[in-house]
């Protein structure tokens, strides 16, 4: 009995330290399928008479996007994964990391989202586009990374942050998926929606109680 609650054990902690391995892949601070879709405050344009419906999708209901933009945001998150030195992904980082004093292996996605803007007549979309994000994702903000059609990495150049208010304005043509950039070497780590605590305490809790049976069969052996 104790022997197969020892193998019972071993697996748990197998899964746990699986769990902890894919709490954080690659570039990510966490993993963002617990995200809320960022919000939407205001929407200007250049063209007075355009006037698109702007829909703002995390990751976590990627699967209500159209086939193509699915499709995607997968790759988005497949190559974030991927590039745990995130220069690998964009190399714009690298400047922006060097201005801001910071060294390019503490950068970390915490959110990945697509904005779509659905057009009306012939009208393009262009012009300021306001989006607010909680605060904690803000908090230690470096760079906000957009993923153009061609499927090429850009930093979005001129984005506003306010902290406080927990927004982000920039100013785009092209929707698709982004990802929010942070230092993950601040006091702050942004918390994302996915728990990387809970995994290693249970693999902790299991351990213990691993050893606590392998030592009591131990000792009844030897009475």
């Amino acid at each position: 009995m104790k022997k197969a609650l020892a193998i019972c054990l071993a697996l748990v902690m197998a899964v746990s330290a699986a769990m902890m391995v894919f709490a954080a892949p690659g570039g990510f601070v966490s993993s963002p399928s617990g995200n809320e879709a960022p919000v939407i405050i205001t929407v200007s344009y250049e063209d007075g008479s355009c006037n698109p419906k702007v829909v703002v999708t995390p990751y976590s209901e990627r699967d209500t996007l159209e086939e193509e933009k699915e499709d995607d945001m997968n790759e988005a998150y497949d190559e974030i994964a991927a590039n745990k030195n995130l220069s690998g992904l964009c190399s714009e980082l690298s400047s922006v990391a060097a201005a801001k004093n910071i060294p390019v292996s503490r950068l970390a996605v915490s959110d990945l989202f697509d904005i779509s803007a659905y057009h009306y007549g012939d009208h393009d979309f262009c012009g300021s586009i306001t989006v607010k994000v909680g605060t904690e994702a803000l908090r230690n903000f470096v760079a906000l990374l957009h993923r153009d059609a061609d499927g090429t990495w850009e930093v979005v150049p001129g984005v506003i942050v306010n902290v406080e208010e927990g927004t982000i304005t920039f100013s785009a043509d092209d929707f698709s998926p982004y990802a929010i950039v942070v230092d993950t070497g601040s006091n702050a780590i942004p918390d994302t929606g996915a728990d990387i605590y809970i995994p290693a305490i249970a693999m902790i809790a299991s351990a213990v109680s691993l050893v606590f049976v392998l030592f009591s069969m131990k000792k009844k052996q030897k009475a």
